[in-house]
């Protein structure tokens, strides 16, 4: 069973305001296992001796705010069967980042040889050695509790639990206390009160360590279970037993468990099992209404510390289905409930349950729920299960606040702006097989980059996936990572017209222009004119998630050409607005956390807006290709796209801009791509027939998949364009299919007769120089014509997948995907690594000062070369 992340950002309808925080920095680091390097998920990262840490995420990552008076503490980081290590806070602020290396507390047991066993004696054997396995002498632990309820596929309940624990006897059923630290809760959503959600931690979670391994193990439930044995690979270098039970009962359940035990001394690693109820009792709830336990499922895991295995992980559901009167399903209930315990402690305790907890109560009496304490924790990696509860809570209280506080005990319907339909699943299913089956059959560069095994891979697990009905957003966010694997940047895709309509139009963007750069997301402006976050400030977090987990959750989804990096993080710069509404969340409310230059941290409450407001305040000019001269000896020829544009044709303009260069005897040319995202290759080629001096090829080929597309009822093409394929794509002697030689960009080009530049070229590219304009950098780079300097561009060097794109609609979802059908292979021989860009000679990077200040860095490295070149 994977493991699943819960946790609730909860969205309270406050005024707006701002709050000036006591922060001077930020903790930023990665555990990983000095000998295998992996990363440790669940460390715990604390300030000694101060009840303030957090926790590791998947990635063994944590971020910990820390204020002025931490200045001098010492930050511990431990982990159940590792050392501890210590480093003074003062020395990680100033390293910004850190990692740190935990070795294993390693202990010696003699070797054990274990023979051939059946299922019953591996039980036995368990039941023999759990006084050895388990701990007997007392401990203290710490860790997070959280359980969410669902009702009709909304979230409508959460609690988070921060608490320490004694434990005098794992073996003994009393003996244990539990203190909560501090509890974030959100209001009771629920329509069917038939159970008190818990507000604390329940005492069931810890107890359940102790009833799974007695139920199996020394009460001999077994019996009446068909067991099996069977070998695993669940640690990496060990031996481990899997005990696989079943229980039949036709009339009530069917109940599926297992336990893994590691062989060299029977101890417990992980005991789960699930239940379906065939035929479920149903209970009065209503009026009219009952209810049914239908199945659940439950995982616990231990960690060994020290030779003792100690409870580490619990995850529960249960699962409840709703009936009318009549008997017909109106609905589900779901409890998800996870602990997680990061730290054991067995030395310097308390040896008593008593005097645990009168140590406890002063803590206890001292610490009132306080949500700020949640920022200090870094919450652990977000799925698309923790974006939906955040989400359904969050629509869930502003429902509320505009509600009669009447109404309050009565559940709300989901009240998402944007209308959420789910599709079924062989609907799913009947659209991700058309986009499979049409990538396939057109897409002439499908394993280009990627090889055709993993593509399969994907395909398939990303199909078996398909196991319940997902709203068009949530299938959409399936099929983006599939096409950014394509590596192909003219592959697009876009939700239906109709979701685009819709979610344009609503309030749900957030209110910022930023730009990323340096791995970072500046503020450069700000929509609501009476807030106001100071140009240049960092964004740390938005709506308590760091930016750096939500630029890590947008990356899978972008797409590129190859492997260039600069085109992904141009996207984020130029769109992370979009993208972040796309792929994180929605939000009527924004909570954004940034850092000024100085290093304090403010808090600011803003209202979204529309994307369509926000286009109209943050769209730049319509962009047009210029000519202007830096000086008398040196012309700057903008080329913003590769089209024709509303002043003149690009031919007739091309012809004029190089006359002018001949009249004004111009020795210095800067040919600006930057920002230009391509248009007409022939284009690309005419304007490079005024830069050489002989005869040149641009492009060697453009292949086809095939001449003929079995789709096209599903597309924006009509049939006849089966016929028009056939005639310019024929299948030459190796069973390709190439466009005819006929074609201008395969054709010998002459240079220009009148109008030759043979002065000296700069060439400034970028992460937005693609499709054209990167193919005529490539050529320019070929034939050495010049200096290039800025960035790799976004498109490859060796070429790239355009022209002629069908776009697809999928049928019952209306989801939209472009599909290139020409792989074009430039006419170049230069070294360089596959499914990269043209790289520059000189390569600029750029701060936020820059950015902010509308420094060129580009154009004034030229005119030093130029400078240079005079001396």
């Amino acid at each position: 069973m994977n493991r699943i992340y819960l946790f609730f950002l909860l969205l309270i309808c406050l005024p707006t305001y701002s709050l000036r925080s006591q922060h001077i920095g930020l903790l930023k680091g990665q555990v990983l296992d000095s000998l295998s390097q992996q990363p440790l998920a669940y460390a715990h990262v604390k300030i000694k001796d101060k009840a303030i840490g957090v926790p590791t995420n998947s990635e063994g990552k944590f971020c910990l705010p820390i204020t002025k008076q931490m200045r001098d503490d010492t930050l511990i980081v431990s982990l159940m069967g590792y050392i501890s290590t210590k480093v003074a806070v003062n020395e990680l602020l100033a390293k910004g980042f850190d990692t740190f290396l935990l070795k294993q507390d390693t202990f010696v047991l003699e070797e054990v040889v274990v023979e051939t066993k059946n299922a019953e004696s591996i039980i036995k054997e368990v039941g023999r050695h759990l006084k050895d396995t388990f701990p007997s002498k007392p401990y203290e632990f710490e860790g997070y509790y959280r359980n969410a309820y669902q009702e009709f596929d909304t979230y409508v309940k959460g609690v988070e639990v921060a608490f320490t624990g004694f434990d005098g006897n794992f073996h003994h059923r009393s003996g244990h206390s539990v203190t909560t630290l501090k509890k974030k809760e959100s209001p009771d959503f629920r329509k069917f009160r038939w159970r008190q959600a818990q507000g604390n931690l329940p005492w069931h979670s810890l107890w359940r360590f102790r009833r799974q391994y007695h139920y199996f193990f020394t009460n001999k439930q077994y019996r009446d279970y068909d067991c099996s044995l069977e070998e695993s690979t669940y640690l990496e270098g060990e031996k481990v037993y899997k005990l696989n039970f079943v229980l039949k009962d036709k009339s009530k359940k069917i109940t599926t468990s297992w336990a893994f035990i590691r062989a060299r001394d029977y101890a417990i690693l992980e005991i789960g099992g699930k239940t379906d109820m065939v035929n479920p009792e149903k209970f009065h709830l209503a009026d009219t209404l009952f209810m049914a336990y239908t199945g659940g499922s439950v995982q616990v895991k231990f960690a060994d510390f020290k030779g003792k295995m100690y409870p580490s992980y619990s995850n529960t559901q249960y699962l409840h289905q709703v009936y009318n009167g009549q008997l017909l399903r109106q609905g589900n209930f779901t409890m998800n409930e996870e602990l997680i315990i990061h730290q054991i402690n067995t030395e310097g305790i308390h040896k008593t349950k008593n005097s645990f907890e009168q140590s406890q109560s002063q803590i206890s009496a001292g610490l009132p729920v306080d949500t700020l304490f949640w920022k200090q924790y870094t919450k652990p990696v977000e799925t698309l299960l923790s974006r939906k509860i955040e989400h359904d809570l969050a629509w869930q209280s502003k429902a509320l606040a505009i509600t009669d506080k009447t109404q309050a005990n009565y559940y709300i319907p989901h009240a998402d702006s944007i209308a959420v339909t789910s599709i079924a699943v062989d609907k799913l299913r009947e659209d991700f097989t058309l986009f499979q089956n049409s990538l396939e059959q057109a897409h002439p560069s499908l394993y280009r980059y990627t090889s055709k095994q993993k593509l399969d891979s994907l395909f398939l697990s990303t199909y078996q996936s398909l196991t319940s009905p997902l709203s068009e957003i949530d299938f959409y966010r399936l099929l983006t990572p599939i096409i950014a694997q394509i590596r192909c940047g003219h592959t697009g895709s876009w939700p239906s017209k109709k979701y685009e309509e819709n979610y344009t139009a609503k309030k749900l963007f957030l209110p910022i222009q930023t730009t990323y750069t340096g791995g970072k997301l500046y503020v450069v402006n700000i929509y609501d004119t009476q807030k106001t976050i100071p140009a240049g400030n960092e964004i740390l977090s938005i709506n308590g998630q760091p930016v750096e987990a939500i630029i890590q959750q947008i990356l899978p989804h972008l797409t590129t050409d190859g492997f260039s990096f600069t085109s992904k993080n141009k996207q984020l710069a130029k769109n992370f607005v979009k993208l972040y509404s796309l792929y994180i969340a929605h939000a009527d409310t924004f909570e954004i956390l940034s850092r000024n230059k100085k290093g304090y941290t403010d808090t600011l409450y803003i209202p979204a807006i529309s994307y369509q407001t926000y286009l109209a305040w943050n769209t730049s000019g319509k962009k047009e290709n210029t000519l202007s001269f830096p000086d008398a000896q040196t012309a700057l020829l903008k080329v913003t796209s590769f089209t024709d544009t509303d002043t003149a044709p690009f031919k007739d303009w091309t012809e004029d801009i190089f006359d002018q260069l001949r009249k004004r005897k111009v020795k210095n040319l800067i040919i600006d791509l930057r920002g230009n995202e391509g248009g007409r290759d022939d284009y690309g080629m005419y304007l490079l027939s005024f830069l050489v001096k002989s005869p040149f090829t641009y492009q060697l080929s453009l292949q086809a998949a095939t001449n003929h597309y079995s789709f096209l009822s599903h597309t924006n093409q009509h049939s006849s364009f089966n016929t028009v394929m056939e005639q310019i794509v024929k299948k030459d002697a190796d069973g390709n299919f190439m466009l005819s030689k006929t074609h201008p960009t395969l054709q010998l080009t002459l240079p220009s007769a009148k109008n030759l530049f043979t002065g000296k070229l700069f060439f400034l590219i970028d992460g937005e120089t693609f499709s054209a304009a990167a193919d005529f950098a490539a050529l320019a780079r070929e034939l050495k014509l010049g200096v290039f300097i800025g960035e790799e561009t976004a498109g490859a060097a060796e070429g790239n997948t355009s022209n002629g794109e069908i776009l697809l609609t999928l049928p019952n979802s209306a989801i939209r995907v472009g599909i290139p059908l020409f792989r074009i292979t430039n006419a170049i021989s230069f070294s360089h690594a596959t499914g990269r860009g043209v790289i520059p000679d000189y390569q600029t990077e750029y701060t936020i000062d820059d950015y902010l200040n509308a420094v060129d860095k580009d154009l004034e490295f030229v005119k030093t070369l130029i400078l240079k070149s005079y001396k």
